[in-house]
């Protein structure tokens, strides 16, 4: 174990110090997201707060293009 990960265990960091993690996918069809927060486990676990999938309607983007604004926005 390392000495800042000991550190860590004897006096862990304030709450509002923990951040939480987001993860975001855009494909041409989709958009997929997840929300995670750490735990107070060992090892940096982090448990999943939210998550989902909002489909992006047909002509919107192509191969990483945006071809109409409006909808993608909505």
């Amino acid at each position: 174990m390392s000495v800042l990960a000991a550190l860590t265990k004897l006096v862990p960091p304030p709450q509002y110090l923990e951040m939480p993690g987001y993860g975001i996918d855009i494909s041409d069809t989709s958009l997929k997201y997840i929300r995670l927060e750490p735990t107070r486990r060992r090892g940096g676990a982090y448990s999943i707060l939210d998550w989902g999938e909002i489909s992006i309607p047909a002509g919107v983007l192509q191969q990483g293009q945006i071809l109409d604004v409006q909808p993608l926005v909505q």
